[in-house]
């Protein structure tokens, strides 16, 4: 899964790497799967900038058939 960066951030669990607004979380070749719990932080103002760094790529559309199809299990 992709996200969009939204605030600048260095991610201390990818050896402070720093990633820019607009570029992708994580980067092509990063060899750090973050975990749901990193991500949640990482979309949430839970985090030590205070606001949500990474957003979601997926569209609306694409998150209501997710939830249609998780309600459907």
């Amino acid at each position: 899964m992709a996200y969009k960066v939204i605030r600048t951030f260095a991610d201390a669990e990818d050896d402070g790497r720093v990633y820019k607004v607009g570029q992708v979380y994580p980067h092509k070749d990063s060899e750090v799967n973050p975990s749901k719990e990193r991500i949640k932080i990482l979309s949430s103002a839970k985090n030590d900038a205070g606001s949500p760094c990474i957003k979601d790529t997926k569209s609306k559309a694409e998150i209501l058939d997710e939830m249609a199809a998780d309600s459907k299990k």
